[in-house]
């Protein structure tokens, strides 16, 4: 449910509302008329920087799982610590 019906329930969402600020109806200006293309190539940039690391490094990609909270485990834990100051010398 989480890993399957969410996800594609948001790439519909996100699918309809790129759909509506491409295919409008009437034509923007400028700086607007290119703001959904703008938005594809960043996600483009990241599928291909996913799938690099995904083929390259997997280790990379459930490290990032791990530290966000996926997998719990030492490293999920560590981000509930507080911060331990850095000593200054003067």
């Amino acid at each position: 449910m989480v890993h399957g019906l969410v996800p594609v329930i948001g790439i519909v969402v996100f699918g309809l509302a790129v759909y509506g600020s491409v295919w409008g109806g009437s034509v923007p200006p400028l700086p607007f008329l290119i703001v959904p293309y703008v938005n594809l190539g960043w996600l483009l940039v990241g599928g291909g920087i996913l799938w690099y690391l995904k083929t390259r490094q997997p280790q990379r990609v459930a490290r990032v799982g791990s530290i966000l909270g996926e997998e719990g485990g030492e490293a999920a834990a560590a981000l509930d610590q507080p911060a331990t100051p850095v000593p200054t010398t003067s």
